[in-house]
């Protein structure tokens, strides 16, 4: 099995930018010439810039995909946060 299967099995679908990502947008992967990387999907600000960026990455093999994609997502549940302008949960890069 290929990475572009083991993503697929995964429950993530390819971009048009290149990175897998899963129906909510909360998992990402990118894969590379140097292997298949699987994290949690936040934004960085560069300015007025926004670009999607993967947290807690982990390098994976094409077989531990599933469980990567899992472990992303309970990750991102850790990275939750409390704004604090309007209380609303967030990610840190999705807050005021």
């Amino acid at each position: 099995m290929g990475p572009s299967t083991a993503l697929a099995a995964s429950g993530l679908t390819r971009g048009a930018d290149g990175m897998w990502v899963d129906d909510a947008g909360v998992v990402g992967a990118v894969v590379t010439a140097h292997g298949t990387f699987v994290g949690w999907l936040d934004l960085a600000w560069d300015g007025a810039v926004v670009a999607r960026r993967l947290r807690a990455v982990e390098h994976v093999t094409d077989g531990a995909c599933a469980a990567a994609v899992q472990r992303a997502r309970r990750e991102r549940e850790r990275s939750l946060r409390t704004c604090e302008l309007c209380a609303a949960g967030g990610l840190p890069g999705h807050l005021h």
